[in-house]
This record gives structure tokens, sequence and C-alpha cells, in this order.
């Protein structure tokens, strides 16, 4: 019995370390989709000639530092033209909503909710906040019942 459950126990330690790299492969694996999909609009937005810009999606490894919002060639990203952010929040908040939801709304309807994957997601997401905060304060928007927001009627 001994022998028996000391190979089972080495059995099971070993399913564990192969199903710990089956997670890892598959998170690659999703992130590389997400990349073939981002290039593929890329490319789709250049054939067609569109004007609307892609956000480029920030390289995916351990040595990046932290940003500070400055490209290497010293310009600032910004993820919105002047004026707009303030557009698609209006347009999207027009019943009470929570800021989250404005969010995520906006993210839709600007299509970065497709596009962007990790780190620019959540930077996107953040700057959107941000510009929730900013509508609140200049009067744009108004807070109703329970933190919730719309559209100044």
């Amino acid at each position: 019995m001994g022998a028996d459950s000391k190979l089972l126990n080495e059995l099971f330690i070993q399913q564990r370390e192969l199903n710990a790299q089956q997670n890892k492969i598959s998170q690659e694996l999703v992130e590389v989709q997400q990349k073939i999909q981002y290039l593929l609009a890329l490319h789709a937005n250049r054939a067609a000639g569109n004007g609307s810009a892609v956000a480029i999606a920030a390289p995916i490894d351990g040595r990046a530092g932290k940003s500070n919002g400055l490209r290497k060639n010293g310009s600032r990203h910004s993820w919105f033209d002047r004026g707009e952010a303030i557009k698609l929040i209006c347009r999207t908040a027009r019943r009470s909503m929570r800021p989250a939801q404005v969010v995520h709304a906006v993210m839709d309807a600007k299509g970065y909710a497709a596009t962007l994957v990790g780190e620019d997601k959540k930077r996107a997401q953040a700057a959107i906040h941000q510009a929730v905060i900013l509508a609140v304060k200049a009067g744009a928007l108004t807070r109703v019942r329970a933190g919730a927001v719309r559209v100044k009627a």
C-alpha cells in the first residue's frame, strides 16, 4: 500500500504541474489571439482609409517599467480627440448610470472594448473614468441617487 500511495501522490503532483502549464499556455494563446485581432482591425482601418485611429497595444513583456503616459519620442498618448470624450459620455449617459457603466458604454462606443488588451485597456478605462469625474466637475453631468450620473437636464 505504501508504494501505491507514494506513486499516486507523485501522479497528483505531476497532474497539478501539467494543469498549471496548460493554464499558462492557454493565457498566452488568448494574448496572441487578441494581438492578431488587433492587427487585423488596424490593417482593415488602414485599407479602408478611415481617419479613426486604433490605439496601439502595449508590448507584453516583463521589462516594461512604469509608464507616465509618455512614449519614447516624448509625445503623450491621447485616447480621445479634443472634446470627443465628453460627447461620447453625454451620448451614453442619457439615463442615470453608475460611472462604471458609463465607462463600459464609452469603451464599446469607441471600439476599445474589442481591440485593446491588458494594460492599455485599463489605461483607457482610467482615462474615461477621469473624464466622467471632470464632466461632473464642469457641470456637464450631474450626480443623482447613490452616486449615479446623468446628463444635466
